[in-house]
């Protein structure tokens, strides 16, 4: 190999590796370190705690609004307070009320609110009617 082809698959390996280095991060995380309680050596207050608790059921709200109409085959557009807001079907979400639904009318809907990550939340419709 002459010398030219060695310095460009050099090259070629080098930018590859900083590509590679730099998907992954050492970077410290922006919560703050755990501390532990008194209590067991894990940090754990004590043993009468179940540790595997199912979460609370989210809070389920009222709103009214403007429907606006079918966004993909899960979710819907209902303008609320002027604003549009993106309400994906929940479990409990019967999707036949939608087929006599029509564009601009007022409803009435019930939610949950479920957090996905720092101040993103997915709002889940579990009822709608027209008002």
């Amino acid at each position: 190999m002459n010398m030219k082809k060695k310095l460009l698959i050099i090259a070629v390996l080098a930018g590859f590796m900083a590509v590679l280095g730099a998907c992954g991060s050492n970077a410290p995380s922006d919560q703050p370190p755990e501390t532990q309680t008194e209590g067991t050596p894990d940090g754990s207050e004590s043993g009468d705690q179940n540790q595997d608790e199912p979460e609370q059921p989210a809070a389920t709200l009222k709103g009214t609004g403007t429907y606006v109409g079918q966004v993909d085959n899960n979710s819907i557009e209902i303008t609320v307070d002027g604003e549009p807001a993106v309400f994906r079907f929940g479990d409990q979400f019967d999707r036949s009320v939608l087929d006599d639904l029509e564009p601009n009318a007022e409803v009435e809907f019930e939610y949950t609110e479920q957090p996905i990550e720092d101040d993103l939340k997915v709002l889940l419709l579990s009822k709608l009617t027209a008002k």
